[in-house]
Protein backbone atom coordinates (compact mmCIF):
# COMPACT_ATOMS: atom_id res chain seq x y z
CA UNK A 1 0.00 0.00 0.00
CA UNK A 2 1.22 3.51 -0.87
CA UNK A 3 -0.15 6.43 1.16
CA UNK A 4 -3.85 6.15 1.98
CA UNK A 5 -4.84 4.73 -1.42
CA UNK A 6 -5.48 1.01 -1.72
CA UNK A 7 -6.48 -1.32 -4.53
CA UNK A 8 -9.78 -3.19 -4.30
CA UNK A 9 -7.93 -6.41 -3.39
CA UNK A 10 -6.03 -4.62 -0.59
CA UNK A 11 -9.28 -3.17 0.76
CA UNK A 12 -10.99 -6.57 0.80
CA UNK A 13 -7.90 -8.09 2.46
CA UNK A 14 -7.61 -5.28 5.02
CA UNK A 15 -11.26 -4.86 5.98
CA UNK A 16 -12.65 -8.31 5.18
CA UNK A 17 -15.67 -7.25 3.17
CA UNK A 18 -16.49 -6.06 -0.33
CA UNK A 19 -18.86 -3.10 0.21
CA UNK A 20 -17.14 0.09 -1.04
CA UNK A 21 -19.18 2.28 1.36
CA UNK A 22 -17.82 0.27 4.30
CA UNK A 23 -14.27 0.61 2.91
CA UNK A 24 -14.66 4.38 2.93
CA UNK A 25 -16.00 4.41 6.49
CA UNK A 26 -13.25 2.11 7.73
CA UNK A 27 -10.57 4.12 5.95
CA UNK A 28 -11.82 7.35 7.55
CA UNK A 29 -11.87 5.66 10.96
CA UNK A 30 -8.31 4.38 10.45
CA UNK A 31 -7.06 7.91 9.81
CA UNK A 32 -7.82 8.79 13.43
CA UNK A 33 -9.27 11.97 14.82
CA UNK A 34 -12.74 12.59 16.15
CA UNK A 35 -16.11 12.30 14.44
CA UNK A 36 -18.53 15.14 15.09
CA UNK A 37 -22.13 16.10 14.33
CA UNK A 38 -23.18 19.71 14.78
CA UNK A 39 -26.91 20.59 14.85
CA UNK A 40 -27.98 24.18 14.08
CA UNK A 41 -31.57 25.51 14.01
CA UNK A 42 -32.83 27.33 10.90
CA UNK A 43 -36.06 29.27 10.33
CA UNK A 44 -37.99 30.67 7.37
CA UNK A 45 -36.53 34.16 7.78
CA UNK A 46 -34.09 35.45 5.16
CA UNK A 47 -30.57 35.40 6.52
CA UNK A 48 -27.03 34.29 6.00
CA UNK A 49 -26.32 32.24 9.08
CA UNK A 50 -23.03 30.66 10.16
CA UNK A 51 -23.84 27.07 11.14
CA UNK A 52 -20.39 26.05 12.42
CA UNK A 53 -16.69 26.23 11.62
CA UNK A 54 -15.08 23.02 10.40
CA UNK A 55 -11.49 22.72 11.63
CA UNK A 56 -8.58 22.38 9.21
CA UNK A 57 -7.71 18.86 8.04
CA UNK A 58 -11.23 17.46 8.25
CA UNK A 59 -13.60 15.61 5.94
CA UNK A 60 -17.24 16.75 5.79
CA UNK A 61 -19.14 13.52 5.35
CA UNK A 62 -22.83 14.36 5.35
CA UNK A 63 -25.26 17.26 5.59
CA UNK A 64 -28.83 16.58 6.76
CA UNK A 65 -31.65 19.13 6.51
CA UNK A 66 -34.71 18.44 8.69
CA UNK A 67 -38.06 20.26 8.80
CA UNK A 68 -39.72 20.37 12.23
CA UNK A 69 -42.43 22.97 11.56
CA UNK A 70 -44.18 23.28 8.20
CA UNK A 71 -43.07 26.20 6.02
CA UNK A 72 -46.18 28.04 4.80
CA UNK A 73 -44.61 29.14 1.51
CA UNK A 74 -41.61 28.25 -0.61
CA UNK A 75 -38.40 29.12 1.22
CA UNK A 76 -35.19 28.11 -0.49
CA UNK A 77 -31.68 27.99 0.87
CA UNK A 78 -28.16 26.86 0.17
CA UNK A 79 -25.47 25.52 2.48
CA UNK A 80 -21.85 26.23 1.72
CA UNK A 81 -18.92 28.46 2.49
CA UNK A 82 -17.74 31.96 1.66
CA UNK A 83 -17.47 32.30 -2.11
CA UNK A 84 -19.30 29.01 -2.81
CA UNK A 85 -22.68 29.28 -1.10
CA UNK A 86 -23.93 25.93 -2.51
CA UNK A 87 -20.78 23.91 -1.69
CA UNK A 88 -22.64 21.36 0.50
CA UNK A 89 -26.25 21.72 -0.63
CA UNK A 90 -27.64 23.53 -3.67
CA UNK A 91 -30.94 25.37 -3.50
CA UNK A 92 -33.00 23.10 -1.28
CA UNK A 93 -36.69 23.15 -0.45
CA UNK A 94 -36.61 19.76 1.32
CA UNK A 95 -40.39 19.22 1.19
CA UNK A 96 -40.60 22.01 3.75
CA UNK A 97 -44.23 22.77 2.92
CA UNK A 98 -45.43 19.19 3.50
CA UNK A 99 -47.55 18.56 6.57
CA UNK A 100 -45.88 17.03 9.61
CA UNK A 101 -47.92 13.90 10.37
CA UNK A 102 -48.49 11.81 13.47
CA UNK A 103 -46.18 13.82 15.72
CA UNK A 104 -43.18 12.86 13.62
CA UNK A 105 -40.28 15.25 13.67
CA UNK A 106 -40.52 16.01 9.97
CA UNK A 107 -39.04 15.22 6.61
CA UNK A 108 -35.30 15.18 6.04
CA UNK A 109 -32.98 15.50 3.08
CA UNK A 110 -29.54 13.91 3.34
CA UNK A 111 -26.64 15.02 1.14
CA UNK A 112 -23.48 12.87 1.10
CA UNK A 113 -20.62 15.34 0.84
CA UNK A 114 -17.14 13.86 1.40
CA UNK A 115 -15.48 17.27 1.07
CA UNK A 116 -11.95 17.82 2.36
CA UNK A 117 -11.28 20.98 4.39
CA UNK A 118 -7.62 22.06 4.53
CA UNK A 119 -8.13 25.30 6.50
CA UNK A 120 -10.68 26.30 9.16
CA UNK A 121 -13.88 26.81 7.13
CA UNK A 122 -17.08 28.54 8.23
CA UNK A 123 -20.19 26.73 6.95
CA UNK A 124 -23.09 29.08 6.19
CA UNK A 125 -26.77 28.72 5.28
CA UNK A 126 -28.15 31.39 2.95
CA UNK A 127 -31.94 31.51 3.36
CA UNK A 128 -34.33 33.17 0.87
CA UNK A 129 -37.61 33.67 2.73
CA UNK A 130 -39.84 34.11 -0.31
CA UNK A 131 -43.40 34.61 0.96
CA UNK A 132 -43.01 32.43 4.06
CA UNK A 133 -44.15 33.63 7.48
CA UNK A 134 -43.69 30.35 9.36
CA UNK A 135 -41.42 27.32 9.34
CA UNK A 136 -38.49 25.86 11.22
CA UNK A 137 -36.00 23.03 11.07
CA UNK A 138 -32.36 22.29 11.58
CA UNK A 139 -29.21 21.33 9.72
CA UNK A 140 -26.79 18.66 10.93
CA UNK A 141 -23.28 18.68 9.49
CA UNK A 142 -21.21 15.56 10.16
CA UNK A 143 -17.45 15.68 9.82
CA UNK A 144 -14.30 13.90 10.91
CA UNK A 145 -11.05 15.50 11.93
CA UNK A 146 -8.03 13.78 10.42
CA UNK A 147 -4.86 13.53 12.44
Amino acid sequence: MTGIFQTEAELVNTWGHADPFEWEQNLLKSLGGGRFSVKTVITFESATQTLLTIPANSVIQRTTIVRTTTWDALTSFTIGKSGTVDWLATTVQCNLTAAVTGGEEGDAEVVENNRVVTTDTAIVATINQGAASAGAGYVVVEYQELT
